[in-house]
């Protein structure tokens, strides 16, 4: 029997030992490419989803705005021209006369006139009555009451009385009226008189004064 020598089966030993490593390794590339074969193919990405557009939302249809629709006016009706009356005067003197009078010594009046046309400004002695004493009461719109006293009489005709008025601006009858009379000589003895009536003036109409006839 030959003895061990291991010097000389070091080489046959390397030599094996290469071999091996090399099937080790030829054996673990194989198993790797035969797990890189088996291995599932990595997922496929799902493909991306487009939103659908949503259609747009109709817009509510305009409201019709009402047209307004102008109302005929009515024709203005031409005025007919009126003719103006005559412009009244600013103050109209009324004389209360007396005819046939002898030896008048007192006389009394109560006249009337029309208060919505006329003012009664004043009651004042005529020509004739200058010396008498002459005293009024106009405190009643549309009525004067006159007094008068003539110490040395009045004979003869003409004014013993002026009536002064005003107009008012209105349109009526511009009468005077006299609605009383009395009168008196100086010896106290009654007179009998007769009364008409005058007229204050107005539109077309003359200023004339109520008349007091005395009989002889």
């Amino acid at each position: 029997m030959m003895p061990f020598n291991t010097p000389q089966r070091r080489p046959a030993f390397q030599a094996t030992r290469l071999l091996a490593m090399s099937v080790l390794v030829v054996a673990l590339l194989l198993a790797a490419a035969a797990c890189k074969k088996s291995e599932p193919p990595p997922p496929t990405p799902p493909p991306a989803t487009t939103a659908t557009p949503e259609p747009p939302t109709p817009a509510p249809p305009a409201t019709p705005t009402p047209t307004a629709i102008a109302t005929p006016r009515p024709a203005t009706p031409t005025p007919t021209p009126t003719l103006a009356a005559p412009p009244m005067p600013a103050v109209s003197e009324v004389p209360v006369m007396v005819r046939g009078a002898s030896k008048l010594g007192s006389l009394q009046l109560e006249l009337r006139y029309n208060a919505q046309i006329y003012q009664l400004l004043n009651v004042a002695p005529g020509p004739l009555a200058r010396n008498a004493l002459v005293d009024s009461n106009k405190a009643t719109p549309g009525i004067i009451r006159v007094g008068l006293v003539a110490a040395s009489g009045i004979s003869g005709d003409g004014i013993v009385l002026t009536l002064t008025f005003a107009p008012m601006g209105q349109a009526g009858p511009p009468e005077v009226t006299v609605e009383k009379v009395e009168a008196a000589d100086t010896d106290l003895h009654d007179l009998v008189v007769s009364a008409g009536a005058g007229q204050v003036g107005g539109a077309g109409a003359s200023v004339t004064g109520p008349t007091l006839s005395f009989r002889r």
